[in-house]
This record gives structure tokens, sequence and C-alpha cells, in this order.
């Protein structure tokens, strides 16, 4: 295992063709993605550890999305010498976007694909009364259970729960206080998974993420909520698979080959990818 402390690599893979970086949902760190470099086994999976969590639990973790995507980009700036694609889910997606904008304004390497799940694009309104940042301590651990995505032998010990707390409630704060700045479309494909039950996004605000490319636009629609069930996470690691070891401008998936700002949003069927 190689990293610093904002990254780790589970299993070094130099000659692998493309780097997936992956970004945490609220609350979330390395070790819910550390399994994928057993499975993804053509990229070299990089797994993104922010201040607040694991190793990092006793610094304290960001509570505006700014100053965390400026110092997410210096600790990356070594891993983007080559070919990568960027994957989120919920916070991760937002953070990867602006990331990705970041990047783009200060001339840095782009990569091949944002993938992101379980998240609204970023110019969808954050809703009124959903501030589940504010809640009190059992409530807000009673909708992370509803929610899924929390291992249930946690779940049952609420005093290590509030214990991991404070890193919830300040990532929530940084979904729930994000607004968006309008800026041009990313040069950059872009694949949105999303649930159907999915009690926190919307059909239509998952569809919205084609708005935000000048390039390709897949949507994959899952049956299941905001968290991936197993079933499901085989499919997005399959999408990532069979994206991550092509070129898209050898594909003709390159800058101008898909959707701009202003043209309908693809329909949704589950189980099936729209590309237009």
């Amino acid at each position: 295992m190689t990293g610093d402390r904002w990254w780790q690599i589970p299993v070094p893979r130099p000659d692998a063709g493309v780097r997936l970086i992956c970004l945490p949902h609220a609350g979330g760190g390395p070790a819910g993605y550390a399994h994928w470099a057993g499975r993804l086994i053509g990229m070299e999976v990089v797994l993104v550890r922010p201040p607040g969590r694991e190793s990092r639990y006793a610094e304290p973790p960001y509570t505006r999305i700014g100053p965390l995507v400026s110092d997410l980009a210096t600790a990356l700036r070594p891993l983007l010498d080559g070919r990568w694609v960027l994957y989120g889910h919920s916070l991760g997606a937002l953070v990867g976007y602006e990331l990705l904008q970041h990047l783009h304004g200060s001339g840095g390497r782009l990569p091949e694909r944002l993938v992101v799940s379980g998240a609204e694009a970023p110019d969808v309104g954050r809703r009124a009364g959903h501030l589940l940042h504010q809640l009190p301590d059992d409530a807000l651990i009673d909708r992370a259970a509803e929610l899924g995505g929390t291992p249930p032998a946690l779940l049952a010990n609420r005093d290590l729960l509030r214990l991991l707390l404070p890193t919830l409630r300040a990532d929530l704060e940084v979904a729930e206080t994000y607004r968006w700045a309008a800026r041009p479309a990313l040069p950059v494909p872009i694949h949105a998974f999303h649930g159907r039950r999915d009690p926190l996004v919307t059909p239509e605000a998952a569809a919205r993420w084609h708005a935000h490319t000048d390039s390709a636009f897949d949507l994959t629609t899952l049956p299941g909520g905001h968290f991936l069930r197993p079933e499901e996470e085989s499919v997005l690691l399959a999408a990532l698979d069979r994206d991550g070891g092509r070129h898209p401008h050898r594909d003709g998936v390159g800058a101008g080959s898909g959707p701009r700002p202003g043209r309908p949003a693809p329909t949704i069927d589950d189980h099936r990818v729209h590309r237009r």
C-alpha cells in the first residue's frame, strides 16, 4: 500500500493504464471502496481520505466546499500525470464536480470520465427544510439508518456512532451550504447512476447532470435506494472497468459528441444506459 495523508493506493499497479480516484460520501472514508482494488484489476484504485476520518480522525473536517476542493487539488496533483477517471458518491460527486471545475480553470489535467452516483446535479437547488446537519444526534443517527450505507453492527453501537457524528455533520454542512456558480460545461464525459427509490435524489435531478458536460453523457437507473446494493455495485464496477479501459477520443466519445446544455434530458429506464 502506498499513499499520504490525503490518499492511499491499496494495491499499487504502476503498469495499469488508468487510475480511478474515489471520493467518499458524507461521513465515509477509504475503507468503503478498498475492496474495489481487488475487482478492478485493470485500474489503479486511489482512495481519497479527507480530514476527520480513519487515520485523520483527529483533524477537523471541512464545513465548506471551497477550501476542501483547493486543498484536495493540491494533494492529488502528483497522481494526475496520466490517464485517470474520477468517481464520487453523493457528496463525493459534488466535490468531484467542483474539483474538475477547479482543475479546468487552472489548466490542470482533466480525467477521461466523471462517474457519479446517488447525487443530484450541482445546479439543482438544495431543498428547503432538508438540513440534515442540524438534526439532533439521535435523529441524525435514525436518518442515517433509514438511508442505508452504515454497517448494522455500527448502527447498534450508538456511543461509537456519536464519536463519528462530527465528521458526518461537517460533510453534510458542506453539501447543504453549497451554492452552484454558473460556469461552462466540463469537456469531460459524465456517467450518472441513480437509484429509483433514492429518497434524496429525484430522477430529474440525476438526469440534470447532462447539462454539465460538453461531451458524452450516460445515465444508468438502478432499482435500489441512495446507497448501492452489492449487485448494483457490480453494475457500476463493470461500467468503470469498461469505460476506464478505453480512450474517449479513440472511441469517438470526445468533446462535442454528447448533449449540450439546453438539449432535452435523456429518458430513464431501469438498467439501461443512454448515450447521445
